[in-house]
C-alpha cells in the first residue's frame, strides 16, 4: 500500500524516508537521497500522473504474453532490496525472456544510482 500511494500522490518526491525506501539502499547519504528527489520532482511536469489507479484497474488482467525467448539478447537484472520490481516480477520476466534472472544482494530498485552501482555496472560489463 506505501508504493501505491508513494506514488499514485508523488510523496517520494516530498518525503526523504519514503524516496529511500522505494528507490535506495537504506545506507545511502541522506544528502544523495535529496539531490535525487529533486531531480525526480524536476525531471516530471507538475500534475503528471505515475500511478493512476482508475486507468490500472481498467487494464487488469494483463493477458499472457507468451514467451519472448528467441528474440533478441535480454538480460533481467535486479536488486534482491527491490520494493517495486519483486523477486517474482523478476522471476516472472525471465521466465518471459528464456533467460535466468541476476540478482545483485543488497541492491534497491535504483541499483545504478546508490552505493553498489559499481557491483551493478560490472553485472552489464
Amino acid at each position: 500500500a506505501r508504493i501505491t500511494w508513494g506514488f499514485a500522490t508523488r510523496a517520494f518526491e516530498r518525503d526523504a524516508g519514503l524516496c529511500r525506501e522505494l528507490f535506495f539502499e537504506s545506507e545511502m547519504a541522506d544528502e544523495d537521497v535529496k539531490v535525487y528527489m529533486q531531480r525526480m520532482k524536476d525531471g516530471c511536469l507538475a500534475g503528471t500522473r505515475l500511478l493512476d489507479l482508475r486507468a490500472l484497474a481498467g487494464s487488469l488482467p494483463v493477458p499472457a504474453a507468451g514467451s519472448l525467448a528467441g528474440g533478441p539478447a535480454v538480460l533481467v537484472f535486479g536488486g534482491d532490496k527491490d520494493v517495486i520490481v519483486d523477486a517474482e516480477a523478476l522471476d516472472e520476466t525471465a521466465q518471459a525472456h528464456g533467460v535466468t534472472p541476476v540478482r545483485l544482494p543488497g541492491a534497491a530498485h535504483d541499483a545504478m544510482l546508490g552505493p553498489r552501482w559499481r557491483d551493478a555496472a560490472e553485472v552489464l560489463l
